[in-house]
């Protein structure tokens, strides 16, 4: 019994407990439009800044962070995803602002043709608030017409 002891300790084959990693796959599509199975690791950042993007994008409320059936659906997709509070998704989805701010500045100050800027009016659906943004319209280098809003 003993000799099984130590060829345990020494045996280059075994493998120690925290070498035990369990890969997840996820289908994905493929560009023709195949189904592929890859490999998934879970990243919060990831995950939170797809959920500032569905807020901004069909303008829903910061309070649905708090909705206790969207909470429970979330855990149903993904049990690792924190969802935080409101407070967390109003800073994440500014910085998420000032970032693409900074992103299209950078890329106009790179642009050498001119820029036609426009304002716009709108109405959000959910709160009756007017807007209003400042928008540069531009040609690229490829003679595609390129929109970005400024302010």
């Amino acid at each position: 019994m003993n000799h099984l002891r130590t060829h345990v300790k020494i045996c280059i084959y075994r493998k120690k407990l925290g070498d035990k990693v369990q890969t997840n796959l996820r289908f994905a599509a493929t560009e023709k439009g195949a189904v592929a199975v890859e490999n998934y690791v879970f990243d919060q950042e990831v995950a939170r800044k797809a959920l500032y993007s569905m807020i901004v994008l069909h303008e829903y409320p910061l309070s649905i962070m708090d909705h206790h059936e969207f909470c429970k659906f979330v855990s149903a997709l993904q049990p690792l995803f924190k969802i935080g509070t409101r407070n967390t998704a109003r800073k994440g989805i500014l910085s998420f602002y000032d970032m693409e701010k900074r992103k299209a500045k950078i890329f106009l100050q790179k642009m050498t043709c001119r820029v036609a800027i426009t304002t716009d009016m709108w109405t959000a659906d959910n709160q009756k608030r007017g807007y209003m943004a400042v928008t540069g319209h531009f040609i690229d280098d490829s003679w595609t017409l390129r929109s970005c809003i400024l302010r």
